[in-house]
């Protein structure tokens, strides 16, 4: 804002030019503040939601509901929910997914110098197979982690927990 406002400052006339700069200076003192506004309420509401979701999985997990409240989730809050347990754990956590094709990875760890994937299938009817720790495997490969692993709130198949064990992918259910 200072910036700016030292450059609007500045004649906008020189002569026969118009100096587009101090135009521009003029709008953006008022307009880049509102949008870094925006964005810290934005980030603000994102993570009181996530704090909402964990506690409510945290309650009912002391409860002894912890497997209704995983099942209550969207895709998106459970990968908030592991996320969050990484983050716990002293992981630096970039989310990767989102509504789009995803590459198989949900969410990029790295603890010091190690990197570590993670694929997130909140499933409440189906076995999570061969193809997804497959396709976690590539996307270990492809991106040089050390580390992936593949959570869901469902179960996973025998040949997938075979294959896993062979590569040193980890599996939570």
């Amino acid at each position: 804002y200072l910036l700016l406002t030292a450059w609007a400052s500045q004649p906008v006339v020189s002569g026969q030019r118009v100096n587009f700069m101090v135009v521009l200076a003029s709008v953006g003192r008022w307009c880049v503040p509102l949008i870094c506004v925006a964005g810290a309420a934005v980030s603000a509401w994102k993570r009181a939601e996530r704090k909402r979701v964990i506690d409510q999985v945290r309650g009912a997990s002391e409860e002894g509901r912890g497997g209704e409240a995983l099942a209550g989730l969207n895709w998106q809050e459970f990968e908030w929910l592991v996320g969050e347990a990484f983050r716990q754990r002293g992981f630096s956590v970039v989310e990767a997914g989102g509504a789009g094709p995803d590459g198989g990875v949900d969410i990029l760890l790295r603890l010091g110098d190690e990197r570590g994937l993670v694929q997130c299938k909140h499933w409440k009817t189906y076995r999570v197979g061969l193809p997804v720790v497959r396709e976690m495997l590539g996307a270990m490969t492809a991106q040089r982690a050390r580390r992936g692993w593949v959570i869901t709130s469902g179960r996973f198949t025998s040949e997938a927990a075979a294959f896993a064990a062979q590569h040193g992918i980890e599996l939570v259910d």
